[in-house]
């Protein structure tokens, strides 16, 4: 939904609505159909997709398949079901897959839960993005780049001004040093997505993560936004922590790669 959002907000892109894709059956009344589905294709070959878990999709599979054609699939992401569902209908390219867990929040975070004893969180603007390129790097390398893949600074400092200056970003210091960050990576009509948490490998387990997040939390939630966030199902050291933060686990989704 971000991707038909600029903060947050509904946009008028006619461009963007030219890859939004509806599954629905219609009998050449007025009546309004029901949608079964809606696949949004970016413009970066990305194909994000989300399905009725109750509509018998086999009818649209036909047209899906000669759809999914027409351009290349360079990722797909949504639920893992329905992923698995789209999965095979494409050819057998898959380059790897990783599966999360959504984690959803219900109430306010508590300002106890946002403290971390001697330091201060604050929000990061874009004349913070050379000292947060250090964090930035070490996230993606530990967390983005594939396997074998070359790590790009440039495009790393890029997409990290960008955020800055588009998304709500904080930051952690400890003498001076920058030592942790975390922030919003999308916003939807209702939802801010937490993404890019990461604290410095000598600073772990002082639950800072999970006070990070939950600041977050209490800094959007007032602004009548909800908070949602993903996590690896690998990942239980973070799945813990985002628990301490009042997050609870919901559905499982995927992202599949595809080699190009």
């Amino acid at each position: 939904m971000s991707q038909l959002c600029t903060e947050g907000n509904p946009t008028e892109a006619p461009e963007k609505l030219t890859n939004l894709v509806c599954l629905c059956v219609t009998d050449g009344s007025s009546a309004q159909p029901d949608i079964d589905g809606v696949l949004f294709r970016t413009l970066t070959g990305i194909l994000l997709h989300c399905l009725n878990e109750d509509a018998d999709l086999a009818p649209y599979e036909p047209v899906l398949e000669a759809w999914l054609a027409t351009f290349p699939v360079y990722s797909i992401i949504g639920t893992r079901n329905d992923s698995l569902f789209l999965e095979a209908r494409i050819p057998p390219k898959i380059d790897r897959a990783i599966d999360y867990r959504l984690m959803t929040l219900d109430t306010l975070p508590t300002e106890a839960q946002c403290l971390i004893e001697g330091l201060t969180i604050e929000r990061a603007y874009e004349k913070d993005a050379e000292e947060l390129l250090p964090l930035q790097e070490s996230y993606e390398m530990e967390e983005v780049v594939p396997p074998g893949n070359t790590f790009n600074k440039e495009a790393c400092l890029a997409n990290l001004t960008i955020n800055l200056r588009k998304q709500y970003i904080y930051l952690l210091r400890e003498n001076g040093v920058c030592i942790a960050k975390a922030g919003t990576n999308a916003q939807g009509l209702h939802w801010d997505q937490i993404g890019g948490v990461y604290t410095e490998v000598a600073w772990r387990g002082r639950g800072i993560a999970s006070a990070m997040v939950a600041h977050i939390a209490r800094e959007r939630m007032p602004n009548s936004r909800k908070i949602v966030l993903f996590v690896k199902t690998a990942n239980l050291f973070a799945q813990k922590a985002y628990k301490k933060a009042g997050f609870k686990p919901k559905m499982l989704f995927r992202i599949t790669y595809y080699l190009l």
